[in-house]
């Protein structure tokens, strides 16, 4: 079938087009409002020397002595936030929504990112995740025994002040919705027109009779 001939199928079972398309915007509007929105709530951490720190004559910080120190020691921070033991105790807190932490590359900058369907739950699982990482921060440091003129501080920046609402997942639900009204809604236009003209009777009426042989 041509574009052309369905189009004019189309338009000639307007009414089926149409109650096609009220079904189909009726079904995405009902997903665009019933679908629970996502939040999103997001930080950095910078760690930072204090002034000083390269101080040849002070005692040294392990950290300093590796090719990118405060590189490693960001990586090292942040796996912290990545153990299934870091994991449950945010669980058993009621902090059930879904986190990353990661590490730029070649910067000690740690990236906290928390997602979830309750604005109060992921802002509050964002800040514990920063302050479980600061304290990380501090006792790697402790354990190492680095000097206090050595000791890397954190500088949290780019917090949420509050958790922003994403609405990409529900306007993907509504556009799936019309996507799929929409070519249900020429499948059955076709397929009616195919029906009350005839079915399959008619290809075979339309076909053109043998000449009778001589």
């Amino acid at each position: 079938m041509t574009v052309e001939r369905a189009l004019r199928v189309l338009l000639r079972r307007w009414i089926v087009v149409v109650i096609g398309a009220a079904l189909s915007l009726g079904a995405a509007a009902y997903l665009y409002m019933s679908t629970d929105p996502t939040y999103r709530a997001a930080a950095s951490i910078l760690l930072l020397l204090p002034p000083g720190a390269q101080d040849e004559e002070a005692d040294g910080s392990p950290f300093l002595y590796l090719p990118s120190g405060l590189d490693t020691l960001a990586r090292v921070v942040g796996s912290g936030a990545q153990s299934t033991t870091f994991a449950e105790d945010l669980d058993a807190r009621g902090l059930a929504s879904t986190f990353e932490v990661t590490v730029e590359r070649a910067s000690p900058i740690i990236d906290v990112e928390v997602e979830g369907q309750d604005a109060e739950n992921v802002l509050a699982t964002r800040d514990v995740i920063v302050a479980a990482l600061e304290d990380e921060l501090a006792r790697v440091q402790q354990e190492e025994e680095v000097p206090e003129v050595q000791t890397a501080r954190s500088r949290v920046f780019a917090a949420d002040e509050a958790a922003i609402e994403l609405s990409g997942d529900r306007r993907r639900a509504a556009l799936a919705a019309v996507a799929a009204g929409g070519v249900l809604t020429v499948v059955a236009a076709l397929a009616l027109d195919w029906i009350l003209a005839g079915g399959p009777g008619r290809s075979r009426r339309q076909q053109p009779s043998s000449p009778p042989s001589s």
